[in-house]
């Protein structure tokens, strides 16, 4: 029988190996030792797939091994090179939000001739968790709950009617720039403007209820109108609009 997995180019499955290795990134809500057990589950992946001596040639080129001058301590710097660069990856892959300034902070002082970067795993673990979480964190939490906030009114129909206009006899048409990326983003134009075609100096700012309202709301509304109302150009149309909703 045939085995799609066995007969898998070799090369491809080193580097997606490699890749993964490289490119793994602590998630936001994820403990700093699951972090470290996933990256060591990718490590024994990589070193699977290609060893660990991939870098002693590299450290050849390097000028503290230049600099050594016998046999032991080359050997000593090249086997140990491998195990740095993992710790390296710990401190790249983990949340800068929370670590930020300690990878920082670890560029400047080798800058300034103090290599302070760990060269173990186990290190870097113990760096990492030694770290009091920067204050972009907190900022981020902060926002996360706001968020939260908006998007549970947003499930329970507050301020789902506001843009209920009272003037029925115009259309109005209301732009969403990137949906849910932009905030104030509702902006709102009448009927005999939109015969004229789409213009900037036609556009004119939300009205006071508008500005105020959370961006989630401003999305919920849009989604609301049904698809005929759609304009080509991604402008939709709301025709009809009452205090109970949109037609």
């Amino acid at each position: 029988m045939h085995d799609p997995i066995r007969a898998q180019y070799p090369l491809i499955s080193m580097t997606n190996a490699l890749s993964q290795l490289v490119n793994l990134k602590q998630g936001h809500d994820e403990g700093l030792l699951d972090y470290i057990k996933r990256f060591k589950h990718a490590r024994d992946v990589a070193v699977s797939h290609m060893g660990t001596d991939l870098l002693k040639q590299f450290a050849e080129y390097q000028e503290e091994f230049k600099g050594l001058t016998t046999d032991t301590d080359k050997k000593k710097f090249k086997d140990e090179l491998f195990e740095a660069w993992m710790a390296y990856l710990v401190i790249r892959g983990s949340d800068q939000s929370k670590y930020g300034s300690l990878t920082a902070n670890f560029v400047q002082q080798y800058s300034l001739g103090n290599d302070q970067y760990p060269r173990t795993i186990e290190m870097a673990t113990d760096v990492l968790s030694q770290h009091r979480f920067d204050s972009k964190f907190y900022e981020n939490q902060k926002k996360h709950h706001a968020y939260k906030q908006n998007e549970k009114a947003v499930e329970d129909g507050v301020g789902a009617t506001s843009f209920a206009q009272k003037d029925k006899s115009k259309d109005l048409v209301l732009f969403v720039e990137n949906q849910v990326t932009v905030a104030p983003s509702a902006l709102i134009k009448t009927e005999s403007q939109e015969t004229n075609g789409p213009s900037k100096k036609r556009w004119q700012g939300c009205n006071q209820k508008a500005k105020k309202m959370p961006i989630m709301i401003c999305h919920r509304v849009l989604m609301m109108i049904p698809l005929k109302h759609r304009h080509p150009t991604g402008v939709l149309t709301i025709r009809k609009l009452k205090k109970d909703g949109v037609d």
